[in-house]
């Protein structure tokens, strides 16, 4: 399977089980997972590129997308809709609670 410059891929359960009979796919796990991604050449031998994350525990059908912040650092973080198959929303923002507010702040 090729990926195409700036080009993207779902991976989903049901494409994985068509690909390949025998993997069984998910990421279900309550406390957080990983994800990788490896490049290989048409032999499928691996040529040294990968890339990969962790990502922590989240509520049920809520994505996770790549989010590039104004320094270059990567991120993924929870979407604030889900977009499978395109691309990806903004991030999920919120709730915010404030606890405490300074009317006249000490000099």
């Amino acid at each position: 399977m090729t990926i195409l410059p700036a080009g993207l891929l779902a991976v989903t359960q049901s494409l994985l089980k068509v690909r390949f009979r025998a993997l069984h796919f998910g990421l279900l796990s309550e406390y957080g997972e990983q994800a990788w991604l490896f490049a290989a050449d048409a032999a499928t031998n691996l040529t040294g590129y990968h890339h990969g994350f962790d990502f922590p525990a989240s509520p049920n059908g809520v994505s996770f997308g790549r989010h590039v912040t104004s320094t270059g650092a990567e991120h993924f973080v929870l979407q604030g809709s889900n977009t499978l198959g395109g691309c990806n929303a903004a991030p999920r923002v919120g709730p915010v609670v404030i606890s405490r507010f300074m009317y006249h702040p000490p000099d």
